[in-house]
């Protein structure tokens, strides 16, 4: 994506960093808003206490 909006470049490597940064947090804001939804064991066993 960055490699067709900028040239080579500082400006380019910048943006596909900035691009890179951003996939991982979104991927990480992701995972923790299933992680710790309402429904985040809606589908674990319950737990055997006998």
């Amino acid at each position: 994506m960055a490699g067709q909006a900028f040239p080579e470049g500082p400006e380019g490597a910048i943006a596909k960093i900035g691009v890179l940064i951003g996939s991982l947090l979104a991927a990480g804001l992701g995972a923790a808003v299933l992680a710790t939804g309402p429904n985040a064991n809606a589908n674990a066993p319950a737990a055997d206490n006998a």
